[in-house]
């Protein structure tokens, strides 16, 4: 410590307010070193509580707020697994087995039975002409030839459509005098 006597002052003063105060009598003697040397080290910290109470460089003179809790952090929601691209090419039936053959991507043709997994999703039902996947809750169909309404792929010709009552009333009766029953 630069100033030694400023030290030895500071605890006689406080040994002699003791006494005024009617504390126990304190020689410099039994004043601990570490208290010649810094004088708070003999007073209890529980004397020391207005300094935390109330902090001295503070405008309003209350201890500062405990900090505020940083807002939870949610998970964003894992994106939805799309579903696999692939081409559903044929089903067929071995001893009851049913085996969807299916081209992925890759252009890799895949033989699946139930439960096998195309794709990163679980074969949960083949039918004769439909194969469905489902990953988690959610389930997709495929169905074979769809998209082409039951006609050839390489058919271009415009989808029939179905006739009128009237028109089929007439084809009915001109087919009726054809073979006689009219």
């Amino acid at each position: 410590m630069r100033h030694p006597r400023v030290a030895y002052m500071v605890a006689l003063v406080l040994v002699l307010s003791s006494r005024v105060m009617g504390g126990d009598a304190l020689s410099v003697a039994d004043v601990p070193s570490a208290a010649r040397d810094n004088p708070l080290a003999a007073s209890a910290l529980d004397l020391l509580s207005e300094t935390r109470d109330r902090p001295l460089f503070s405008l309003s003179r209350r201890p500062s707020p405990p900090p505020a809790l940083p807002p939870p952090e949610f998970a964003a929601p894992a994106p939805e697994t799309p579903p696999p691209n692939i081409v559903l090419l044929a089903i067929v039936s071995d001893d009851g087995v049913a085996h969807a053959v299916v081209r992925t991507a890759e252009h890799k043709a895949i033989c699946a039975r139930l439960g096998n997994e195309v794709a990163g999703w679980k074969v949960t039902h083949i039918e004769p002409r439909r194969l469905v996947l489902s990953f988690g809750d959610r389930a997709v169909s495929f169905a074979l030839f769809a998209g082409m309404n039951g006609r050839s792929p390489r058919s271009r010709e415009p989808e029939p459509t179905t006739p009128d009552v009237q028109t089929q009333d007439v084809a009915q009766r001109q087919m009726e005098r054809r073979i006689g029953r009219q």
